[in-house]
């Protein structure tokens, strides 16, 4: 089942509040009628070029600085919607929830034994990573030995204090 929605190129520009607000106007119809009142807005940056602005350099890197070549970025779009066009397909597939949860947790180091620190809208914890819920949330063993589901949240590795 391919989305409904379709895709264009985005400007060379961040998008603005308004800009967002419009587009979730457009697709909110669509979400009804396709998916019961559910909507999800993913948000991607994908650096391109090697001018990366000064704050994010330490912390970021481009396509451009990873193969050493300047990218075409409609060639990049495509192979991203793409991507994620065969996602969607396989999430809505017999055992495609299943599948994409076991591969995350095969190739993901946040999956299973991580330390981590999570902030939510009303608390903040720290814990060790114990694999996803069957739904795809975060299970998250606090010091005390409490079992946490995140399903929403800031999750962040913790780095270890000793040597």
């Amino acid at each position: 089942m391919r989305s409904p929605c379709r895709w264009r190129r985005p400007p060379e520009r961040l998008a603005t509040v308004n800009s967002v607000k419009r587009f979730l106007r457009r697709a909110w119809p669509y979400a009804r009628r396709y998916w019961f009142d559910a909507l999800i807005v993913v948000g991607i940056g994908i650096n391109l070029s090697s001018e990366i602005v000064p704050l994010v350099q330490t912390e970021a890197t481009s396509v451009e600085s990873e193969t050493g070549r300047k990218p075409d970025g409609d060639v990049i779009l495509n192979e991203l919607l793409n991507s994620i066009a065969e996602r969607y397909d396989l999430l809505h597939s017999a055992a495609g929830c299943e599948h994409i949860i076991r591969e995350w947790c095969e190739h993901s180091s946040f999956a299973m034994g991580r330390r981590v620190r999570v902030t939510l809208s009303d608390e903040a914890f720290e814990g060790t990573t114990r694999g996803l819920e069957s739904d795809g949330a975060l299970r998250v063993e606090t010091a005390g030995g409490k079992m946490k589901v995140v399903r929403a949240g800031d999750v962040t590795a913790v780095r270890s204090t000793n040597g």
